[in-house]
């Protein structure tokens, strides 16, 4: 068994041995120690055929070691199968003096080994080996200086992506400048700019801010990819460029900076525009009732015309649009406009409100009716978003509305005043000018179709016409229209000089206007109609009166019969269904009278004296409630003696008293 004892240890054939050296400590197995010095020693002296070193020749210390032993070698470093060999190992230099090996001692012959049951007895072989006096170590020469290290652009390649590549940085600078910074960002902003230039007008606003935030965002991220990459290849560069490289990445982030800014501008006026728009989506597009229209009420939001297109492609036997709304997205307006030109068996009615974006799809029909209650509300157009693309296409679709105005025949201070509104400020119309400058061709009332002339009377008898107790009076307008044309027209024209605005005040005047002209028809036709319609009217008369004593007060009775205007409150539909029948019966007669000669006022008062009991006071002397409910008492009491008077006395007596009030 190979025993070894290297700088004092001792160790068996398989263990581990370290041998240091100035370079640092090195590990050997035992075995593996025993091949590597082998050819050292073996060189240190004139080898044998068999590989034996001559006794009796001179060690010598080329490389440094010493080798020494009274026996012969013949199976290598001690592995003699009974004598063990102790290496000791000093200063071991090659040839060139790079050094070998370091170990503490000479070599010098150990203490017999055996493998037997008896070791650690001594043998015959105990004088095999003599000890060699300690000798010191030649002096190592000083360590060469390390090796610098790589230089950092040439880090140990690493299988990477693209991506991941440039963002650590493991990319040429050049190719992460020039391609994955500049024409990554020029193809990022062409990107933005494209978004920006759509039309967004035709989508919905929701999916618009969507979409660009995303883009948004999907830039930011890769602005960050940008630069990281950038920065890290200018740190792995040695070149001067990397300065260039990084001031360049440093204005890019500032750049940037802005243009973040500047898109979180635009995505608060996409979501403020997404917002308004959804307030748009109350519109209701339905088919009528009897089925001779379809129904579009509420705002024009997003889908509006395509929901009308529909409706007219699934029901093709309908020609007829009534609409209703306060405007909207221009955009569905011009689909709209455009619809109804291209379809001009398309008749559009508007039906209440129709203002903004309402009139300029009202326009693009052939025939454009309007009911009574329908008004229109011209204004400047205006563009939800704040980009170029936008505005500009508001911009041209106004230009075109304003000449298609023109092209109708609108005069230019309808075009001047219709656009002159900003905002939620409108300019409202009124039928004559609508007429007149061809916005409408047509008012549709009752079922009947009125051209500008026959309106211009018939607009002031709608509001009654549609009111429940006002139709009798409104039948009463059409027969002195026939019987007493003079007065009616000079009521129309009254009517028509009031002005529009303020329409309190206007609709005020036209009241106004109404009763005095029904007065005085009241008062001409006393003196032709027949004594069965005077009666008629004088019992109308006297419910009105008893009404207004029960249901108001004895003093509000007493101004009314003096023909001073009182306010009736909650009751004016009640009154105006007793008045209504006596007004109508008045003018509805077709016999007349004749009444006696010019004189006959003074024979009509002359039996009104006859059956009074006292004189029947003029309005100035009643200065008080008193009298004015001592009033109401004497007229119903007149009444009820006239009503009662027999003959023909007593009819001219009751057509006096009628006109006298």
């Amino acid at each position: 068994m190979a025993l070894f004892r290297i700088d004092g240890m001792q160790c068996r054939a398989g263990s581990q041995v370290s041998i240091f050296d100035t370079g640092g400590r090195v590990d050997f197995q035992a075995a593996t120690l025993k091949r590597a010095l082998l050819p050292l020693f073996l060189n240190a002296g004139t080898t044998g055929a068999e590989g034996h070193v001559p006794a009796k020749k001179k060690l010598r210390s080329r490389h440094g070691g010493v080798f020494r032993s009274g026996a012969g070698w013949p199976h290598g470093i001690g592995t003699h199968a009974e004598i063990a060999h102790e290496l000791s190992i000093t200063g071991a230099t090659a040839a060139s003096g790079t050094p070998y090996a370091s170990l503490g001692h000479l070599l010098r012959p150990a203490e017999p080994a055996s493998m037997n049951a008896g070791d650690g007895q001594t043998g015959d072989s105990a004088g095999l080996a003599a000890p060699i006096g300690p000798a010191l170590p030649p002096s190592l020469p000083p360590r060469p200086p390390p090796l610098p290290y790589p230089p950092a652009g040439a880090p140990t390649p690493t299988q990477r992506g693209y991506i991941a590549a440039h963002w650590h940085g493991n990319l040429s600078l050049a190719l992460s400048y020039w391609v994955n910074m500049v024409l990554v960002a020029v193809v990022a902003r062409e990107l933005l700019v494209w978004l920006r230039s759509l039309d967004w007008q035709h989508h919905s606003m929701v999916w618009a801010t969507a979409v660009t935030a995303i883009a948004v965002l999907g830039c930011l991220l890769i602005a960050v990819w940008q630069y990281v990459g950038v920065w890290r290849a200018a740190e792995r560069s040695g070149t001067g460029w990397s300065v260039v490289a990084r001031i360049m990445v440093v204005i890019g982030c500032i750049g940037g900076c802005f243009g973040m800014f500047n898109n979180a501008r635009i995505l608060t006026d996409m979501v403020h525009a997404a917002t308004v728009q959804r307030t748009w989506n109350d519109f209701s597009i339905n088919v009528s009732p009897d089925g001779s229209a379809i129904d579009a009420t509420g705002s024009m939001g997003f889908g509006f015309a395509d929901r009308i297109e529909r409706a007219f492609t699934d029901h093709a036997g309908i020609h007829m649009l009534r609409i209703a709304s306060p405007g909207g997205s221009v955009s569905e307006g011009v689909d709209l406009h455009d619809f109804l030109h291209a379809h001009p068996d398309i008749t559009v009615q508007a039906d209440g409100i129709c203002a903004s974006a309402c009139t300029l799809a009202f326009i693009g029909a052939a025939q454009r009716w309007a009911t009574p209650r329908a008004w229109f509300g011209f204004h400047q157009m205006r563009s939800l978003l704040a980009n170029t693309r936008s505005v500009d296409y508001v911009t041209t679709k106004q230009d075109d509305f304003k000449r298609e105005l023109r092209a109708l025949g609108a005069s230019p201070d309808f075009i001047r005043l219709a656009f002159a509104k900003q905002g939620n400020d409108v300019y409202i119309p009124d039928s004559a000018e609508l007429f007149g400058n061809h916005i409408i061709t047509a008012i549709d009332a009752n079922g009947k179709r009125w051209q500008a002339d026959a309106w211009r009377s018939e607009q002031f008898l709608q509001a009654l016409r549609h009111d429940p107790h006002g139709r009798t009076l409104a039948q009463t307008f059409d027969r002195i229209a026939v019987v007493q044309p003079a007065i009616y027209r000079t009521w129309v024209l009254g009517d028509l000089a009031v002005p529009s605005n303020p329409r309190s005040a206007a609709a005020a005047r036209r009241n106004d206007n109404f009763w005095h002209a029904l007065d005085a028809a009241r008062a001409h036709q006393l003196e032709v109609a027949s004594a069965q319609d005077v009666r008629r009217y004088a019992l109308s008369h006297q419910q009105t009166l008893t009404m207004l004593r029960q249901q108001l007060s004895t003093s509000a009775c007493g101004r009314y019969a003096s023909g001073i205007a009182i306010s009736l409150g909650p009751h004016a539909g009640a009154f105006k269904d007793i008045v209504g029948p006596g007004y109508l019966a008045l003018f509805s007669g077709n016999d007349t009278v004749q009444l006696p000669s010019p004189a006959w006022r003074a024979s009509l008062t002359d039996a009104l004296h006859k059956h009074q009991e006292e004189r029947w006071v003029s309005q100035g002397e009643l200065v008080d409630e008193v009298h004015w409910s001592a009033n109401c008492n004497r007229q119903l009491a007149t009444l009820d003696q006239l009503l009662n008077a027999p003959g023909a006395a007593g009819d001219l007596a009751l057509r006096a008293y009628l006109l006298a009030r």
